[in-house]
């Protein structure tokens, strides 16, 4: 998982410069995705997609909460959030 650092476009731009391999299938990866969309885009996890990937979860529901479930649960297992701080922060829970 990986979040935008907050800055400048072009430090951003830097940073994601160093991202390669799709966070779903492995392949190339060549396109930020905001896991929580809406009007806390700004402040969602970004994972990198290929472009398949990225068209697959952005027009098949049952994929994009399938991965907003699993990003949930990792940020609730490795970093510790709570499914209260979720909703806080994204407006909702995703499980």
């Amino acid at each position: 998982m990986v979040f935008l650092p907050s800055g400048t476009d072009g430090e951003r731009v830097e940073f994601i410069k160093g991202i390669t391999e799709c966070y779903l299938c492995g392949d190339y990866a060549v396109d930020p995705h905001h896991v929580f969309a809406g009007a806390r885009k700004g402040k969602s996890p970004v994972v990198y997609l290929c472009r398949r990937c990225h068209r697959n979860v952005q027009t098949n529901a049952e994929e994009m909460e399938a991965l907003q479930k699993h990003i949930q649960l990792r940020m609730m297992n490795e970093l510790g959030w709570t499914e209260e701080r979720i909703i806080k922060e994204y407006g909702r829970t995703f499980i």
